[in-house]
């Protein structure tokens, strides 16, 4: 039995991208595409530190954006080609174990937390 069918949900959408696929996704292997996401995780951090240096600077914040999602860009490249390499049940069975995880550590449970939409 697959992790989605014993955790009672439907995730037949897990993982969804934000991002159209490269042509990485159909070449890339997991260790190349694991090696452009160390990559881009680089040039997170050299943001970060730029953006550490000149505080207040609005160029670097959005340079730091821009890597951000540079960085979920290839990580999502590295779902799809482990999607083409292990299949999609796999990827998502994978999501299915994370989110069960993580809500048993009550990540999801918000509480009396604000809503971040507020009245929009």
């Amino acid at each position: 039995m697959t992790l989605q069918k014993r955790a009672g949900t439907s995730l037949h959408n897990i993982p969804a991208y934000n991002f159209p696929a490269t042509s990485f996704a159909y070449i890339n292997d997991d260790t190349a595409q694991t090696s452009h996401v160390l990559s881009e995780a680089g040039e997170v951090c050299e943001a970060i530190s730029a953006l550490a240096e000149n505080e207040g600077a609005a160029d670097l914040l959005i340079h730091f954006w821009e890597e951000m999602a540079d960085l979920t860009h290839s990580l999502e490249t590295f779902w799809r080609v482990m999607e083409r390499m292990m299949g999609q049940e796999f990827v998502q069975d994978l999501f299915t174990k994370v989110i069960e995880k993580n809500r048993t550590r009550g990540y999801y449970d918000v509480g009396d937390a604000p809503d971040p939409w507020g009245d929009r």
